[in-house]
């Protein structure tokens, strides 16, 4: 485990000792201070409304809930039922105002219309000139004050919905749970890697938080191509990541049952490098790996190399239950109908 990896297990509480609560101690007079001041920010700075129904979807920790499968789900869902979607990010990984960071370029390959920018009404107001959109997608947006929002999806991890239980710089949230709006909507992520009575022990946890607010439980699936998976599970695979929390890929990885004989894993956002790609191809053929594997979200900076290991992606996708996807729908269809009335 590196350090960055070390500093966020810290940051969540997943990793307890005692020398880690001494450091956390004198951190937290200014996580208070910051979770109120953010707490007070929120009351007293409201967003303009942009003549389209607006839907958050957005987390309280710094990252790794699983924003981006569900926010393809749910736009790939909308489109199924005939809306024109516009997914609006802020677009952390962009090295221009005018690129996609690797999430939105991920989502443009999947057929969405993606636009970014840290100002998200004028992004929004630019692409509202250029074609119209029945309803826009914040990814990403339960912090942003710009554009006033019809309703939130807030994803919580549900194997730590409130991580450490503080606000940075003491903790991972990003605000504290009791200061927040209420959520429209809660998505516990990962679900499916706990017990029964542990999904139930979380959820009871966030009910107590988000009291009558809908609580839907969320699963990530990996979306195989048949070809690929007869291919990999019978490869020694390396695994290559830039993301918030690569332990959860190589988790992913162990479940579906490769032999996965190394890693290679970088800070969230990374920017690949040719030095970064030789280095970890050169480990991998060391190890005997016969396939590079990465992420989606890297897929993008990481697609256009070669060398003399091939590069497969391993794509994973979000699942709600039937059930639980009619509630979410039911929702939107709300948000759409309150905006049109408006």
């Amino acid at each position: 485990m590196n350090l960055q990896q070390r500093t966020w297990h810290w940051l969540r509480g997943a990793s307890s000792s005692g020398w880690g609560e001494v450091l956390r101690a004198p951190l937290i007079p200014l996580a208070i201070l910051y979770a109120l001041l953010l707490g007070l920010r929120r009351r007293l700075r409201r967003g303009a409304r942009v003549g389209v129904p607006v839907v958050s979807v957005g987390n309280l920790e710094l990252g790794g809930t699983g924003k981006s499968p569900c926010v393809r789900w749910l736009a790939s869902r909308l489109v199924a039922q005939g809306f024109k979607v516009l997914v609006v990010a802020r677009g952390y990984g962009a090295r221009a105002s005018a690129s996609l960071d690797e999430e939105g370029a991920e989502l443009a390959a999947h057929g969405f219309r993606v636009v970014q920018g840290p100002r998200r009404r004028e992004v929004i107001e630019k692409a509202l000139a250029v074609d119209r959109a029945d309803i826009i997608l914040l990814d990403d947006g339960f912090q942003q004050r710009d554009v006033a929002v019809d309703g939130h999806i807030l994803l919580l991890d549900a194997r730590r919905p409130f991580g450490s239980g503080w606000t940075l710089p003491a903790g991972s949230l990003r605000e504290c749970p009791r200061l927040v709006s209420r959520p429209d909507v809660v998505v516990l992520t990962r679900a499916d890697a706990l017990l029964p009575t542990e999904y139930e022990a979380a959820q009871r946890r966030v009910a107590e938080a988000f009291p009558k607010v809908p609580i839907l439980r969320g699963v990530q699936k990996v979306q195989w191509e048949p070809e690929t998976r007869a291919r990999l599970q019978t490869a020694r695979v390396h695994l290559l990541a830039g993301i918030a929390r690569p332990e959860e890929f190589l988790a992913l990885a162990e479940r579906e049952g490769l032999f996965v004989t190394g890693t290679t894993f970088m800070p969230d956002h990374h920017a690949w490098s040719p030095k970064d790609w030789n280095r970890a191809s050169e480990q991998a053929r060391a190890e005997g790996a016969d396939v590079l594997l990465t992420t989606g979200k890297d897929w993008p900076k990481l697609g256009h190399f070669a060398g003399e290991l091939p590069l497969e992606c391993l794509h994973v996708g979000f699942h709600l239950e039937a059930h639980e996807a009619e509630i979410l729908d039911a929702r939107c269809a709300t948000w759409v109908r309150r905006e049109s009335e408006t």
